[in-house]
């Protein structure tokens, strides 16, 4: 009985011992076949990819650093010289647009000033009563006051040069003939001339009647 269930053990166990053998030396092989082609298994796979997403990463970064070394290699003395004489030309060419700009501004307002200086002396003597000449000489009328650097004249007889004396000239003057005449008929010519720093400025003329 014994020697009977031994023989029908004993093929099982060498069934067991096949399979076992085959498993293990499956599990030992690095990789499997499938469809007649040798494919490594899913986690070396992966792993694989790992490593060529690594190395491309690796590439790409080394690249990077490369060009930005080479951008970055800082500048030459004549790139500087020449920046510096760049730079030095248009702060010339601006500065000397600024004070073109200044002295333009300055002469302009000087330009007003004496205008309305000149209107305002010339609105004074026909405000002022009217002072007849003496024969051969001229009349008298009182300044008004100038601004600081500013002086009034006005042209005599024997004018220009303007006389820049304390009083305003006024020269008999004959309409029809456009000349100064000896007689005052009670016409006077009154030319205003408008000094800044002993300058001319403006000339304005103008006339006083007798009313």
């Amino acid at each position: 009985m014994t020697k009977l269930k031994a023989q029908k053990l004993l093929p099982l166990l060498r069934r067991f011992e096949a399979s076992s053998s085959f498993v293990i030396a499956r599990l030992a092989e690095p990789a499997e076949a499938i469809s007649g082609e040798m494919r490594l298994p899913r986690f070396a796979r992966n792993d694989r990819m790992r490593k060529d997403e690594n190395m491309k990463r690796l590439r790409l970064n080394n690249k990077v650093r490369r060009t930005l070394r080479g951008r970055s290699r800082g500048f030459t003395l004549i790139e500087v010289l020449i920046a510096l004489a760049l730079f030095a030309i248009i702060a010339i060419v601006f500065a000397g647009g600024l004070s073109t700009a200044s002295r333009a501004v300055t002469i302009a307002d000087i330009r007003t000033r004496a205008e309305s200086l000149a209107r305002t002396q010339m609105e004074s003597i026909k405000d002022q009563p009217y002072n007849p000449a003496p024969t051969g000489g001229v009349a008298n009328y009182t300044k008004v006051d100038a601004p600081e650097g500013y002086s009034i004249c006005s042209f005599s007889r024997t004018s220009p040069p303007a006389d820049c004396g304390l009083l305003v000239l006024g020269v008999p003057w004959d309409s029809e003939g456009d000349t100064a005449v000896d007689e005052d008929d009670g016409l006077q010519k009154i030319t205003l001339v408008i000094k800044h720093d002993d300058r001319e400025i403006i000339t304005l003329e103008g006339y006083k009647v007798y009313r």
